[in-house]
């Protein structure tokens, strides 16, 4: 499981070469004796269908150096999220349920660890977990009293960049879209300004909304 720091570090990463190729394997997968070899094949296939060919030896040389991580009969493991560019080799273990997706991309998916992140500490206790969103959404309310939050993608757009997001919060429905890949580059900016980023379900996003922000003042 992914910690935030190490977020935070694997994104500095971004400034290398690309493209990244970010791959969720379920554990079923990844038990079976020829997983690597059988995940680097597939993927090979479909770097070829959007890159030269002859782009593809210095990810295959990754695939060559990986390895399962251990302890992944851990009851609490269910799958694996793993980051390949040219120069990188990142795996992390899942606490959350996955299907197999190969996405290839200047950035990195990063939502799916966004998940096993957030509230890392506490997501086994229902009283501490509720007492979050509760916090999240008190903050919400408070910080929009003074102007300090938006709900606009427009907005939210031009103030990422910027390092003015304190708090990137996403409707889990609405990360599914086809606005994924917008949400998944504002997490990937607010993270590396320092900012949070959380992924709700409809019922404890704040006013129910698909995306907000509480801004810094």
């Amino acid at each position: 499981m992914a910690t935030n720091l190490q977020l935070r570090s694997m994104l500095t990463l971004e400034s290398q070469p690309g493209p990244f190729i970010s791959i969720f394997v379920p554990l079923d997968n990844v038990r079976n004796r020829d997983f690597v070899t059988n995940l680097s094949n597939r993927v090979r296939l479909s770097f070829k269908n959007k890159y030269p060919d002859n782009d593809w030896s210095p990810y295959q040389a990754k695939f060559d150096k990986m390895k399962v991580p251990r302890m992944l009969g851990a009851r609490s493991t269910k799958g694996l999220a793993i980051y390949v560019g040219p120069t990188i080799l990142k795996v992390f273990k899942l606490n959350h349920e996955v299907n197999e997706t190969i996405v290839m991309d200047d950035t990195m998916k990063i939502i799916e660890l966004i998940v096993d992140t957030q509230f890392k500490h506490i997501q086994r206790s229902h009283h501490l977990f509720d007492a979050a969103i509760k916090n999240i959404k008190v903050h919400y309310h408070e910080a929009s009293q003074m102007d300090l939050t938006s709900d606009k993608l427009d907005d939210i757009v031009k103030l990422a960049p910027a390092g003015r997001i304190d708090a990137l919060i996403i409707n889990t429905a609405a990360s599914q879209e086809a606005k994924n890949h917008i949400l998944n580059d504002l997490a990937i900016t607010v993270i590396g300004f320092g900012g949070n980023v959380f992924l709700l379900n409809n019922e404890e996003m704040p006013d129910n909304k698909g995306v907000a922000v509480i801004k810094r003042g």
